[in-house]
């Protein structure tokens, strides 16, 4: 008649994805997600950059995480001729 439900995952494997959801809404609802913007101006830049040096304060940011967010503000640098700027304010 029925088939009997069989899950695709693990106990163990839904418990620590559970525990991966939970520990995302609560960074979400505290505001410690920071997502990339589109930037057109030097100064949305700049202050894209003032408010990620804010945000990273906070966080436990892994060397691959820091690699891609110096790629990000490299390539904003380079677009808008900040290199100098960020790499004196340690940004890349």
């Amino acid at each position: 008649m029925y088939k009997k439900y069989e899950p695709r995952i693990s106990k163990k494997e839904n418990v620590m994805l559970s525990q991966d959801i939970r520990k995302i809404a609560n960074d979400i609802m505290a505001g410690d997600i920071f997502e990339e913007k589109v930037v057109n101006t030097q100064d949305e830049a700049r202050q894209e950059a003032i408010d990620w040096q804010h945000w990273m304060s906070n966080q436990n940011l892994s060397y691959a995480e820091m690699a891609d967010w110096a790629e990000y503000f490299e390539g904003l640098a380079d677009k808008f001729d900040l290199r100098e700027e960020f790499e004196e304010n340690g940004i890349i």
